[in-house]
């Protein structure tokens, strides 16, 4: 029979495990709560300051329900998203929000997007390798070439999400030519220096917007999305979104 631990090693071991739990603790009280310096752009019980957009080719009439400080964007038909814009339009700024997205849905953060959605967009894909990617939408996007995070600091996205609950997205948007940091639970992801603004006509600002991808169905012929991507009846959860404006005169 294996001798019990004793002495230092148990006091070790039960520090250990201490420190374990105090860890994973305070990483479960950052989500729910909003950066300090951040200003709440979704007050839990209505959609003020936000609209969806009429002209979106993901789809125009997405169900909204808002329960428990939540809001929920639903395919209504099944099969045809939406996006939900912000009403005012945004530069130079950080973004924070949670959702509770799982696998087998598409969504994805816009940001100086149009009001049909012409945008730069971070990819939400709980279930696949491009979860947190940075792509254009409607847009043309010149391809970063190198994440300014240090190689041996660099984390990826798999290895910090919390599968079976809210994950929180911080985004930091600067710049003509975009200055792009990205952060997944409080754990910065990557960051860019775009070498050119890619917005038609050099726009510098744009609506923030949260997508509900379409499904192949509906959409464009030359996009494929998978029929997988959505469930009838259920949707994908947002909550505590808020804002910091950077730059501001």
């Amino acid at each position: 029979m294996p001798r019990s631990a004793s002495g230092p090693s148990r006091h070790f071991l039960r520090a250990g495990a201490l420190a374990l739990l105090l860890a994973a603790t305070g990483a479960r009280a950052e989500i729910g709560k909003i950066p300090e310096g951040f200003t709440r752009l979704f007050n839990g019980k209505d959609l003020k300051g936000w609209h969806v957009s009429r002209t979106a080719h993901h789809g125009t009439t997405p169900k909204l329900t808002i329960k428990d400080g939540a809001v929920t964007i639903t395919q209504q038909p099944f099969g045809q998203g939406g996006i939900l814009l912000t009403d005012k339009k945004y530069q130079d700024f950080e973004f924070y929000v949670e959702t509770d997205i799982k696998p087998g849905f598409n969504s994805g953060l816009f940001f100086r997007s149009t009001e049909e959605g012409s945008a730069y967009q971070v990819e939400l894909d709980a279930g696949a390798g491009n979860n947190g990617n940075l792509l254009g939408e409607q847009l043309t996007l010149t391809r970063p070439t190198e994440n300014l995070v240090p190689a041996d600091q660099r984390v990826t996205v798999a290895s910090v999400w919390n599968k079976d609950g809210w994950n929180s997205y911080r985004l930091r948007c600067e710049g003509e030519k975009p200055h792009l940091t990205f952060w997944v639970n409080d754990k910065k992801i990557w960051e860019y220096q775009l070498t050119t603004n890619d917005k038609p006509g050099g726009a510098t600002d744009g609506y923030i917007a949260l997508q509900f991808h379409f499904l192949t169905a509906l959409g464009p012929s030359t996009m494929v999305m998978p029929l997988s991507y959505g469930t009838p009846g259920k949707g994908i959860g947002f909550r505590n979104m808020a804002v910091k404006e950077l730059n501001k005169k």
